[in-house]
């Protein structure tokens, strides 16, 4: 397996986590307003996203682990009776269905959404890429751990 996409991986990552902070810094300039809840969650994200990017970039199984996790969160996004949950970070190629439309996305993304949506009765958001990069992440870490040496561990 290439590690080219494993770096693809972390690199897509960590531009994530650089997206949030870009987030912050519009709403410092006084763009927009965000929510404590918000702020708390992006600042919990921003940090979970550059670890696991980082630790992946320096190949470490820790960062498989961590990578497929943040991956996995990215995978589905909901919105119930007006509270939606998503969450997109870095590179993102979704498909979104709701009571009026479908409709796909494709492009850069700080999203931590955990937010009241008004209106929005439902809707789910399923991001192809975000599944394609658990995916390889999963097949590369079970290789790690079918070609470990004896009597050594993978985590």
């Amino acid at each position: 397996m290439s590690k080219g996409w494993l770096r693809a991986i972390a690199i897509n990552e960590l531009l994530g986590a650089v997206l949030i902070a870009a987030v912050w810094v519009g709403a410092m300039m006084g763009s927009y307003h965000l929510s404590a809840a918000y702020v708390i969650t992006s600042i919990a994200f921003f940090g979970f996203s550059a670890l696991a990017g980082t630790l992946l970039l320096r190949q470490q199984h820790t960062g498989i682990q961590l990578s497929r996790i943040l991956q996995l969160l990215q995978i589905i996004g909901l919105t119930v009776y007006g509270v939606t949950l998503r969450l997109e970070l870095g590179l993102k190629v979704t498909t979104e269905f709701n009571a009026y439309e479908f409709t796909t996305h494709w492009g850069f993304n700080g999203l931590v959404g955990i937010a009241r949506t008004p209106g929005a009765q439902w809707s789910v958001t399923f991001n192809a890429l975000a599944l394609a990069a658990f995916i390889y992440l999963s097949r590369h870490r079970q290789r790690a751990v079918n070609h470990a040496p004896i009597g050594v561990v993978a985590a």
